[in-house]
């Protein structure tokens, strides 16, 4: 007779269970929801999911459960889905089978071949594959739908730190967009498995921001719920000193718990000291027989089935039962799904692994392998076993054979959409290829490179896809070289290097290619590197050459027939057209690009077709419209298997959201492509967009931080319009935040340099008007001084800028759009600041950038209009309502956005000027009365007189100090008499001193 191992009774976890009750009585309302429940190996995540099982089972609820297992990518392609479905589909009648799985047949079909037949042997009718991850995705959306449409559905996904890359796609697709339904979705995973770099984390950081996740962690048992486990599972009170001692020894782990427990019951006098030594204990009380049958079963995994037992190990039915048996008893095994056996923990499963020696691994992962292969011998092989046999050749170290497994599992994740699963077999492929075989399964060294490489391009792995095709190349020089077959591969090595954001490489490659395939007769080959060697040069600034080349792409596409070549030349022109500022030509072709990539499911083609569409509205001022886009495609990028993509969309999203203001929405998208750890192109951009946020923000450590790692991936290209402008632009606004407008000039002036054609730029306008503003704070500081050559190469700096500015104007108006609206409002703020610069700051100039940039929804550059709006009518002596006015909207805009370097330049306006910013009528949301502006002054130093404080401690002359505060210079110097008396100093060098070292100036640094 067995002796219980586990408490029957169900100790604790209250508030996790009401936590889970809460998910599932929303589901049952109709409102979708996800559960996460995180915990180290053994603290009970399973035992809650069974509690809960029971529970929910007691109320008539479906319950589906199924699990990774540690392969990591090499797994069977959605291997927890698959276990989850598979019984419960099996189990429907006919008639039910056909209403429920309807137009999913084909996604119902790849994932799970054998449901194609019924419990008697029937075939069920075929359905054609899904055409692309997309469809694959939506059907089986669409099938979880249909199953819980007459009853409440929860799908249990244990052990998801193990989950291979198409399983964390589908959940995340299936997270964001399956919403509405009477369902629920259950993951687990062990938080000591992992790290700052595991994949699952960058699942976790993406479900946490969408808000549509709750997610625990469970603790360990306190010493009291050790003793009421310790208790249900004897039966009777346990000793106390007993209790004690397995809670100090288990740290409170139920299942180290019950390890512990079960060697004291055996009566053994000492514990292992380590959780393995006492796994490996119970193990070794069981028969010789149950033993060697154990180590099959933790070698088989998935492939533990009775008929692959039973070859592997050569026992007779009745032994293996009886073996089998004893281990049940012993609770260490389970009978799982499908006749497959199962440890009844994981790490009793890695206990009894390490155990074996290296040629016992060996001839096992062999044996088992063997036996799987002869049980299918006469079946067509599917993803799955074909995952299990390229595992065990490849374990067993057997490359004759492990060889054609690998190929045929990436064979089989290519068709899922599974890319990383495909990578992973492929890469393992490559590494086993001997170097005198020229082919295995009619694939060679070569092709299986390149399937390699697009497959790391498609999950984000650029710098591993340009090193194999550079293998490549490497190898077809050795060989007889091929021109046809050479320029193949360098198109498709300018492609990764575009993809990875790094078009001064790619460019001299596609030109290389271009030389090696002649234009006559046409050919495919021929018309893609036109279409990259376009796109390289767009994105070099070098818009001319890009569109000759690219309507010859468009061209020879037409006339070969290809759709891709096609997509790619219509991707390049529609950007040129929207970088140049025909922003309506711009989005019009990009939308044809994009509606023929979708009509041919050309998925990577429409994800970046999508990145340049959302870039393109946002250049147009449609950020509504550019967000609405970047979300969609960061939806199916996802569905696609192209997470890849998400980074750049996602940075993309983040600024568009920081322009129409919604700061909070922006950091969540930025934080989001960031955690990609990216890199090239996408890299640039979310890092720069950190940088926006941050300047806005008054965080100008974080914004220089940022804007070192964009100039060194920059340091890559030469040109690039997506980095070096952007990122010169961003240092200018860095300096002059510093006080520093001549290095911000310096700056400008850099970013000319390396554009190839400036003029035409649209991202250089802002170099152009940032560079104007820079000279009007130099023409600022040098009035005052009396410093003629200072304010003379000002206004010299300022008006070359401004004629610049003025000459782009005319080149994007004689556009036959008319140019992009982003102009109007970037020559509107040119003009003000040269208005400022001139020294007669002009409040009409400041009116219409506000209007213009109010037109744009771009509030921060209200904001800062308005300020400087209120600030010219104060120093032209205008009427003060005017100047309140303009100030209360620039300081509650500021305000609300959180832009607090702006926030308290207005305030400070507000001060010397005398301004009232706490009025109730403009508080927020209707609250009463503002926050205030000043707090209490130390030393009894009047408002006025902490104003002089600030600039005095800076430097500030009484002229400067009277100029800037709109006082007398006389009225000044009576104000510095006075705080020289209060702080008992006894000049202006130790009131600064004595200011500094009390803290009774802000600091002029990072805010």
């Amino acid at each position: 007779m067995s002796t219980r191992i586990s408490s029957p009774v169900f100790v604790g976890r209250g508030e996790e269970r009401q936590r889970l009750q809460n998910v599932l009585e929303r589901a049952m309302a109709g409102t979708v929801g996800t559960t996460l429940i995180g915990g180290e190996a053994g603290v009970g995540k399973t035992r809650l999911l069974e509690e809960f099982r029971a529970q929910a089972a007691s109320g008539g609820r479906r319950f589906l459960e199924g699990g990774c297992v540690d392969l990591g990518d090499g797994a069977r392609p959605y291997d927890p889905f698959v276990a989850a479905l598979r019984p419960w589909l099996r189990s429907l009648p006919t008639d039910d089978f056909d209403r429920i799985v309807g137009p999913a047949r084909s996604a119902v079909l790849q994932l799970i071949p054998d449901l194609g037949s019924d419990g008697g042997g029937e075939v069920r009718a075929a359905a054609p594959a899904s055409a692309t991850q997309s469809t694959l995705y939506l059907q089986v959306l669409g099938l979880i739908e249909r199953i819980a449409a007459d009853a409440v559905t929860v799908i249990a996904l244990e052990d998801l730190h193990w989950s291979d890359r198409s399983t964390r796609d589908l959940l995340r697709f299936l997270v964001r967009n399956l919403t509405h339904g009477r369902v629920m979705l259950i993951g687990t995973y062990r938080t000591d498995e992992l790290n700052e770099r595991h994949p699952f984390q960058t699942l976790l950081a993406d479900l946490r921001r969408s808000g549509q996740v709750d997610r625990f962690e469970l603790a360990p048992f306190t010493r009291s719920e050790v003793h009421d486990q310790m208790a249900g599972i004897l039966g009777r009170p346990p000793d106390r000193p007993l209790v004690a001692r397995l809670h100090d020894r288990g740290g409170g782990n139920p299942f180290f718990t019950e390890e512990l427990l079960a060697v004291a019951e055996r009566g053994e006098q000492r514990i292992g000291l380590t959780l393995r030594e006492t796994l490996l204990a119970r193990v070794g009380g069981l028969s010789t027989t149950s033993r060697d049958l154990l180590r099959v079963v933790a070698v088989a995994g998935q492939s533990a089935r009775h008929d692959v037992l039973a070859r592997v190990a050569r026992m007779e039915q009745s032994e293996i039962a009886a073996a089998l048996r004893e281990a049940i008893d012993r609770h260490l095994l389970l009978a799982g799904d499908n006749e497959v056996m199962q440890f009844r923990h994981g790490l009793l499963r890695e206990a009894v692994y390490d155990e074996l020696l290296p040629g016992e691994r060996l001839a096992l992962h062999a044996a088992v392998a063997a036996a799987v292969e002869t049980l299918y011998a006469d079946h067509e092989i599917d993803a799955a076993v074909a995952s299990e046999l390229a595992h065990h050749w490849y374990e067993a170290r057997d490359t004759q054979r492990a060889l054609p497994a690998l190929l045929r599992a990436g064979r089989a994740a290519e068709l899922m959409f599974a890319f990383g699963n495909a990578f992973a077999h492929f890469h393992l492929a490559l590494n086993l290829w001997p170097p005198e075989t020229q082919s295995v399964d009619g694939m060679t060294r070569q092709d299986l490179r390149m399937r390699t490489a697009q497959a790391a391009a498609l999950t984000g792995s650029y710098d591993r896809a340009i090193a194999l095709v550079h293998a490549a190349l490497d190898d077809d020089s050795a060989l007889d070289p091929d021109a046809v077959r050479s320029g193949a591969l360098l198109e498709r090595l300018a492609v990764y290097h575009v993809g990875s954001g790094n078009p001064d490489a790619a460019q001299p490659i596609a030109l290389r290619a271009l030389d090696l395939l002649p234009a006559d007769p046409p050919s495919v080959a021929r018309a893609q590197v036109l279409g990259i060697l376009a796109h390289a040069l767009g994105l070099q600034s070098r818009f001319d050459e890009s569109n000759r080349y690219a309507e010859e792409a468009l061209a020879t596409g037409r006339l070969v027939g290809s759709a891709e070549a096609e997509i790619r030349a219509l991707g390049c022109i529609g950007r040129n057209a929207a970088v140049v500022g025909d922003a309506t030509s711009g989005v019009r072709t990009l939308r044809r690009a994009l509606t023929l990539a979708r009509s041919v499911a050309n998925f990577s083609g429409a994800a970046e077709i999508s990145i340049e569409l959302a870039l393109a509205l946002h250049w147009a001022g449609e950020l509504d419209e550019a967000c609405r886009v970047a979300d969609e495609a960061i939806a199916e990028s996802a569905r696609w298997g192209a997470e890849g993509f998400g980074t750049a969309l996602r940075a993309i999203r983040g600024l568009s959201a920081f322009l129409l203001g919604r700061w909070a929405e922006a950091d969540d998208c930025i934080a989001g492509a960031l955690e990609r750890d990216a890199v090239g192109s996408p890299g640039v951009m979310a890092h720069g967009a950190r940088a926006l946020l941050d300047l806005g923000r008054g965080r100008l450590d974080s914004a220089a931080e940022h804007l070192e790692i964009v100039l060194l991936m920059c340091e890559n290209f030469t040109a690039t319009v997506y980095g070096w402008t952007d990122l010169y632009s961003s240092i200018a606004l860095l300096s002059i935040a510093r006080g520093q407008p001549s290095e911000a000039i310096e700056s400008v002036r850099e970013s000319l340099a390396r554009s190839a054609q400036p003029e035409r730029d649209v991202h250089m306008r802002v170099c152009h008007r940032l560079a104007i503003r820079a000279a009007a704070d130099l023409a600022e500081v040098a009035r005052p001084l009396g410093d003629s050559a200072g304010l003379n190469d000002a206004l010299a700096i300022g008006r070359e800028f401004d004629a610049r500015l003025d000459h782009h104007a005319q080149l994007v108006r004689a556009l036959p759009g008319g140019g992009d609206p982003h102009l109007a409002l970037d020559v509107a703020l040119g003009k003000a600041e040269l208005s400022r610069l001139m020294g007669r700051s002009s409040a009409a100039a400041w009116t219409t950038a506000a209007a213009a940039a109010d037109e744009l929804q771009h509030p921060h550059e209200v904001a800062y209009s308005r300020f400087r709006q209120a600030e010219a009518v104060l120093l032209s002596r205008g009427p003060r309502t005017a100047a309140r006015a303009a100030a209360l909207e620039a300081h509650r805009l500021a305000r609300d956005l959180g832009a607090t370097p702006l926030q308290r330049e207005v305030e400070r306006l507000a001060a010397r000027s005398r301004l009232d910013l706490a009025s109730p009528s403009v508080a927020p949301d209707g609250d009463v009365g503002a926050e205030p502006v000043a707090h209490a002054i130390p030393f009894r130093l009047t408002r006025r007189e902490q104003d002089v404080l600030e600039r005095l401690t800076v430097g500030c002359t009484n002229r400067e100090i009277a100029t800037d505060l709109f006082i007398s210079e006389k009225t000044a110097s009576v104000h510095v008499s006075n705080i020289k008396s209060k702080l008992g100093a006894n000049g202006r060098a130790e009131i600064a001193a004595i200011a500094v070292r009390l803290g009774l100036v802000a600091e002029t640094t990072d805010a």
